[in-house]
């Protein structure tokens, strides 16, 4: 289509952990004071500063912690992002294909003046806090995994409804990689193992899902690529989920930007625009 782009805004909006935030008059329980207004809790950036900002080597590559699918991803994003979030004015919209995969990765960048990037990722991180602010979450809950440092990474599962098309399922980690050449970065990536023992009655459970979320001052990134197993969609479904038209997409991915920095802001659920955001969520495919 326009874009030659193979994600829908089906796919976006069910396929992608888009984490849209939905802006509204009450503010949630978690992180709210006696008067109500929420109080973001801001993340500390934990990990070793790399790339250009380390000035000299400082400790492991956290990205080597992470897939190697998920490694070449991240090295895609950063190579596509403006170094170090300067030079951005506006919107800017990218994608590229993969040999062998049925959809392909979208990545946005904008200006966002104002941004605190801690604050930003702090937001990304609280995934208990999706359900009611995210666009199609039917429920988003971490869990406890003992094997993985609670200060810099998540385990969670996700179930998330596209009206009129699917529900879709899956078990993820999410990850604070820290500061990564000028950027604050985290990560998200599938556990396929374990998506693969939840039941398909309950949503199609994901076969592919990655992505990232960039933050530096007054700037945001965010991009993706996902797609349901095939075995529990139909044939419809999966043809929603992975080809037609593409135009929406770019608008989609700039929605998703703009919901996630309206709620990073300590006033973000006070007012702006109460418009239900078009697509869905955090970070996997869902529908």
């Amino acid at each position: 289509m326009v874009l030659g782009f193979s994600l829908t805004a089906a796919v976006l909006a069910a396929a992608c952990w888009a984490l849209v935030p939905r802006p509204g008059p009450e503010p949630g329980p978690a992180g709210a004071n006696p008067e109500g207004d929420e109080v973001v809790q801001v993340r500390k950036a934990f990990r070793p500063v790399l790339g250009d900002d380390a000035g000299e080597e400082t400790g492991a590559d956290p990205r080597d912690e992470v897939p190697p699918e998920v490694r070449e991803f991240l090295d895609r994003v950063l190579d596509h992002a403006p170094e170090a979030g300067t030079g951005v004015e506006g919107f800017r919209f990218s994608h590229w294909g993969h040999p062998g995969r049925p959809t392909r990765a979208a990545m946005g960048v904008k200006s966002v003046p104002g941004l605190d990037p801690d604050e930003l990722i702090a937001r990304v991180m609280d995934v208990d806090g999706y359900e009611g602010r995210i666009a199609n979450v039917l429920s988003s809950r971490s869990r406890p995994d003992p094997g993985r440092p609670e200060e810099d990474s998540v385990r969670f599962s996700q179930r998330i409804q596209i009206p009129g098309i699917a529900r879709v399922q899956q078990e993820a980690v999410l990850m604070d990689l820290g500061t990564i050449d000028g950027y604050r970065v985290a990560c998200w990536y599938l556990l396929s193992e374990e998506t693969g023992a939840l039941n398909p009655r309950d949503g199609a459970r994901s076969a592919f899902n990655v992505g990232a979320w960039l933050a530096a001052p007054g700037v945001v990134g965010y991009a993706l690529n996902s797609w349901p197993r095939r075995e529990d969609v139909n044939a419809l479904q999966w043809l929603s989920l992975t080809t037609g038209s593409d135009a929406l997409a770019s608008p989609i991915v700039e929605r998703t930007i703009d919901g996630m920095a309206r709620w990073s802001r300590p006033s973000g659920l006070a007012g702006g625009d109460s418009t239900p955001p078009v697509t869905s969520t955090a970070g996997v495919a869902a529908q």
